[in-house]
């Protein structure tokens, strides 16, 4: 172990290196303000400041258990409800009004979608709805033409399967696999 006999130590902040007291627990910023706005030459002892810090510790229970603080906390409640409330509302005028959905193109994507495989899965498992997907991907296709292709399904049943709407509330699991 290195000892030094200096009496201050480098400390460094956004403007610069400041010699510090070695045995000062603060930093450069509190250093130059020592040097650059001498008050007085009085130092406070470390008893009263620890009488000090008992006295904002008592403050801040006393108003914690007299709930002071909750008239604030509610009027901050508030005003965050409202700044919300308004965001909201410029967010419906600015960018919700007016908006129509494309709904050929919806369908279109949703057609293309590969997560219609999920439909599958609880009618002819897990592995062959992944396998389906992987051939979907690979050869470009939907997930409907390939199960048309296989023949899985007569079209009405496929129909009913992939109907987007049947897809929003839980499905009732079957027993019976194809």
């Amino acid at each position: 172990m290195v000892r030094s006999n200096q009496k201050y130590r480098i400390e460094k902040d956004s403007m610069g290196s400041m010699k510090v007291p070695k045995e000062a627990y603060y930093g450069a910023q509190t250093q130059r303000a020592v040097e650059d706005f001498p008050v007085s030459g009085l130092r406070f002892q470390r008893e009263f400041l620890y009488a000090l810090g008992l006295v904002k510790y008592a403050t801040a229970r006393v108003n914690f258990e007299l709930n002071v603080m909750m008239p604030l906390i509610a009027y901050d409640l508030i005003d965050s409800i409202r700044l919300l409330a308004n965001a909201i509302d410029n967010f419906t005028k600015r960018c919700i009004d007016g908006l129509k959905a494309d709904r050929e193109r919806c369908e279109e994507m949703i057609e293309k979608s590969l997560a219609l495989a999920t439909a599958l899965a609880s009618r002819i498992g897990y592995d062959k709805s992944a396998r389906i997907v992987k051939k979907a991907y690979d050869q470009r296709m939907t997930i409907r033409q390939i199960v048309e292709e296989e023949g899985l399904f007569p079209k009405e049943e496929l129909n009913r399967l992939f109907d987007p709407r049947s897809m929003l509330t839980p499905m009732k699991l079957t027993k019976k696999r194809v």
